[in-house]
């Protein structure tokens, strides 16, 4: 519910920036039944950012995952709820790997941190594509670690798959986090043939996956090996060099990395003085035994120097190339928490102890709820900071981004015009025509087509657009097309 608030008060139920116009461009190409349509007669009159026409083709640039999972928002009439409605079953993936490792308790302290996260409702509240990340890494997680306890190779089989489908999604993403549990796999085949076909039937499912988007970029580039980020940048690519990011070095992605991580350390709870990760570390501080301990911090850590080879920071509504660690750094923030409160229970039967040796085995119960009242009141009074403090002011940041409102789709509601053919004004700027284009359907034969105001070129279009009512809108006033261009001329 957090999250749909924030997509309706905050984005207005709108795609904001470039990515998500692709984005849900795509989505609508894909709920059609295609992976691309044939672009416009006149492309410059449609100017969707991120969206490519190579040889007649009309298609996004990013990989298919996202879009394939918001078009099911699209043929539902409900796109801008796809990403909220992604953000529970996330949480409760997160509480599912929880008590799976650690017990029922962590499970639930992790995914109720997450519930109360900036991070989770900014992302999820978003066009982005992270929140469905992070719910395909997360299954990742859980059904590795099922499979790792259990014969059943059906657990092996959906955590390949589910890789696969984060691959599809974000490719970079996918990679950083699996790099600790590829390594743990290749450790675990000793264990014998049963470990050998386990992983090879994850492998296989992973295959299919990525057979999927080397098939895809076929069809749209003619390259299976050919990214379409780089039909629009050429430079758009991950590495070092002259080619990439326009010379991207590894001293910039170091100082990438340190911007998102800082970033990280205020947004991930919004709790004061940078502690949204000082319970990420007291596990290890406590010198922790625990494999998987290790493995999920591998995995985040991963993720963000996976990020260094990519020629941005990315920062966008967060962190936002480090939102699939979510996962990992709740899960260890909740086992942080519990070793504090074990840790000061144990200080105070040890304190107790000393006073009044005689009553060792009354104190022991004391000293825990003593201990869980302290730890509960703190962590109490962090989330309160951090969802009464922290979150509005970033909601009131990210209010209006790129000066994208809903005020011109609700002004060409209330005009209550059909069978239309409508110019948006000053659309030689993106935004300005981005708000509108997002009612646009993916063939530009919609009910009302929205299209950028070339000015003298506009007959051009109009000759494609026979039969229509012909309107011209400037900022939130909607026209007759003639009249509004005899008053501009007055």
């Amino acid at each position: 519910l957090g999250s749909a608030h924030v997509s309706q008060a905050v984005f207005y139920g709108l795609p904001h920036v470039e990515d998500e116009h692709a984005f849900l461009f795509q989505a609508k190409v894909l709920a059609s039944g295609r992976l691309f349509v044939q672009s416009p007669p006149d492309p410059k009159f449609f100017p969707t950012q991120f969206v490519i026409d190579k040889e007649g083709k009309r298609f996004g640039k990013y990989p298919p995952g996202y879009p394939l999972v918001l078009s099911l928002g699209v043929l539902a009439g409900q796109p801008r709820l796809e990403t909220p409605l992604l953000g529970a079953p996330g949480l409760f993936v997160v509480f599912l790997i929880g008590r799976e490792l650690y017990g029922s308790l962590v499970g639930l302290l992790a995914a109720g941190l997450g519930a109360v996260s900036p991070f989770f409702f900014m992302q999820s509240g978003s066009y982005m594509s992270h929140a469905a990340t992070l719910l395909f890494v997360a299954l990742f997680v859980l059904f590795f670690v099922k499979g790792r306890r259990s014969t059943n190779p059906v657990f092996a089989v959906l955590a390949g798959a589910s890789l696969g489908m984060g691959f599809i999604t974000r490719q970079l993403t996918a990679a950083g986090i699996a790099v600790p549990f590829v390594l743990y796999a290749l450790v675990d085949l000793r264990r014998g043939w049963r470990s050998v076909i386990k992983y090879g039937l994850m492998s296989l499912a992973f295959a299919v996956f990525a057979g999927f988007l080397l098939y895809y970029n076929r069809v749209l580039t003619g390259n299976p090996f050919l990214n379409p980020y780089e039909l629009w940048w050429p430079f758009d690519k991950v590495g070092f060099g002259p080619k990439e990011g326009g010379g991207h070095t590894l001293a910039a992605g170091w100082v990438e990395a340190q911007i998102n991580f800082n970033l990280l350390s205020d947004y991930l709870f919004g709790w004061p003085a940078r502690l949204s990760l000082a319970f990420v570390v007291v596990p290890f501080l406590a010198l922790s035994r625990k494999l998987w301990d290790w493995l999920l911090l591998g995995s985040a850590a991963c993720l963000m120097i996976a990020y260094m080879a990519y020629w941005t920071s990315g920062e966008m509504y967060g962190p936002r190339y480090n939102y699939e660690a979510l996962p990992m750094l709740l899960l260890l923030t909740a086992r942080g928490v519990v070793e504090v409160w074990r840790g000061l229970s144990w200080a105070l039967r040890r304190l107790a102890d000393r006073v009044a040796p005689r009553r060792r085995g009354g104190t022991e119960g004391v000293g825990r709820v003593i201990a869980g009242a302290v730890v509960a009141l703190a962590l109490a009074a962090l989330i309160f900071r951090g969802i009464g403090e922290y979150l509005p002011k970033e909601m009131a940041h990210f209010t209006g981004w790129y000066g994208i409102t809903s005020a011109p789709v609700d002004a060409v509601r209330r005009a209550g015009i059909h069978n239309a053919l409508v110019f948006v004004n000053g659309a030689r700027s993106w935004t300005e025509f981005a708000t509108l284009d997002a009612g646009n359907s993916p063939d530009y034969n919609s009910n009302v087509v929205f299209a950028a105001d070339l000015g003298p070129e506009n007959g051009k279009l109009m000759l494609l657009y026979p039969d229509r009512q012909y309107y011209r809108i400037v900022g939130t006033t909607i026209k007759p097309y003639a009249e509004s261009i005899a008053s501009t001329a007055e």
